[in-house]
């Protein structure tokens, strides 16, 4: 009794799967402890559950990150392809002096093709009548071995129906026939194959093979056929490895030059991002005198990672709550972008305009903050290696810095995987407190920045000495 007990509750979960006849047994032998019965069955079905729950997981797993090639549609292949695929895939199988295809012409005698194979070759010395050196005359190869080879693209092919397909076959000694070979688009089995034999050793063959869509599939991922696969097909096992073997050929190459390029001289600044498809540079539709910007923009560099090159986009005077969760930023300045000396298409007027408030306007609201509110919004990019054409390290006379060229990309994310990454970061460096700037956790703490700025501005101006 107690070593019963001891069983069910190692296998709790073997009480919800036997049969309810032996259910009934295990509950009557238990029958008088109510309480063990309750607590058996709620380990039963809870350990069932967390079985099938590991189970699906596994499933799931598999199905994700074990990647196959699913078994070859032979049977899809129009009846004269398939007998061509053969064909081809006979080449190597001996030597042959000829392969004939029989039938693609419709009367085929009871076979598709026929086929002489090499055995020896031949070689005599031939005395020469001017006392030249003997040189050997190559006869004519021996080609005494004839083959036959018999196509069927069907699904499956039963015992039965395969004798039928032997019993129409020429005979060997009659027809002077050494081997065949018979290939079918299926599976055989293993009565199948002994049928077979059977039927090609009364024939009088010396040599039988017979071809399955195993035996098929085993010569067609051979890397020699490979051209076979892809052919018939769409599916290349060589042209994948060396796509990936360039791709991150690539990869390294671009990675290599952009350290030897941007990582010594130019981290912390501007280059210029730009869309190799965009034949609108520099002037992007509009004038000398008034350019307009295309699809090209300023960003920072700050270094080389794994994914890509990593660029700042914008900093902005930012405000971090003491929650560390709710913040918000100054919309109105943006100190990651360079001058109007710097960048051409971005007109100077703004520089010279002293009505308008500065950057230091700016910074005297912001530096009003309490010290552990103070922060900075950052907007960062990644460009993927693999989407840098090339580097312009001399630049031109728009903007002498680095030029990337980048592939077209999205207008939406622009040249950035997945978009932008938002981050807000205490200015007390010593901290290290640094936030993912959700949206939904923005509040309005600046919503009267300019009109602040625009006061302290007209304080300055009005405490400077009237000339």
């Amino acid at each position: 009794m107690v070593l019963r007990r001891v069983i069910v509750r190692s296998f709790p979960f073997a009480v919800v799967l036997m049969p309810r006849s032996l259910q009934s047994i295990v509950s009557e032998r238990l029958a008088h402890n109510w309480l063990a019965n309750i607590i058996l069955f709620f380990e039963a079905r809870i350990s069932y559950y967390l079985f099938t729950i590991q189970f699906i997981k596994f499933n799931f797993w598999t199905s994700h990150h074990m990647k196959t090639i699913g078994p070859l549609h032979l049977e899809d292949l129009e009846p004269h392809r398939f007998e061509d695929l053969v064909r081809q895939l006979l080449y190597d199988f001996r030597t042959w002096a000829q392969i004939e295809a029989i039938g693609r012409s419709g009367s085929d005698h009871g076979f598709d093709v026929r086929a002489q194979e090499v055995t020896t070759l031949d070689f005599e010395q031939v005395d020469n009548l001017d006392d030249e050196p003997e040189q050997p005359d190559l006869q004519a190869a021996e080609t005494g071995r004839n083959w036959v080879v018999q196509c069927k693209r069907e699904k499956s092919i039963t015992p039965k129906k395969l004798a039928t397909y032997m019993d129409e076959l020429p005979d060997a000694q009659e027809h002077e026939l050494y081997g065949v070979v018979f290939v079918a688009a299926c599976d055989f089995s293993f009565a199948a194959r002994d049928v077979f034999r059977r039927a090609a050793q009364e024939k009088g063959f010396s040599e039988a093979h017979l071809w399955g869509k195993g035996e098929l599939e085993d010569m067609l991922f051979q890397p020699k056929n490979d051209y076979l696969l892809f052919a018939y097909f769409g599916i290349s096992l060589q042209i994948k490895k060396r796509s990936i073997a360039t791709s991150v050929r690539a990869r390294l190459a671009t990675k290599r030059k952009v350290i030897r390029i941007l990582e010594k001289n130019h981290v912390g600044r501007y280059i210029l991002i730009r869309d190799a498809s965009d034949d609108r540079y520099p002037y992007g539709g509009g004038s000398r005198e008034q350019p307009i910007r295309g699809r090209w923009r300023f960003a920072q560099y700050e270094q080389a990672i794994a994914q890509g090159v990593w660029v700042k986009l914008a900093e902005k005077f930012a405000y971090l709550a003491d929650d560390r969760v709710s913040w918000d930023y100054m919309d109105s300045l943006n100190m990651s972008v360079p001058s109007s000396h710097e960048d051409y298409w971005t007109p100077d007027t703004d520089d010279l305009d002293s009505s308008k408030p500065s950057q230091f306007d700016y910074w005297e609201v912001w530096n009003a903050l309490p010290d552990n509110n103070k922060a900075n919004y950052k907007e960062y990019g990644i460009i993927p290696y693999e989407n840098i054409i090339d580097i312009d390290e001399a630049g031109d006379q728009y903007f002498e810095g680095p030029h990337l060229y980048l592939m077209p990309y999205d207008g939406a994310k622009g040249p950035f995987k997945d978009g932008k990454r938002l981050r807000v970061e205490l200015d007390q460096s010593w901290d290290n407190v640094n936030i993912y700037a959700k949206l939904e956790h923005r509040i309005t703490w600046f919503k009267n920045i300019k009109e602040l700025a625009e006061k302290i501005l007209l304080e300055r101006q009005e405490e400077r000495p009237q000339n």
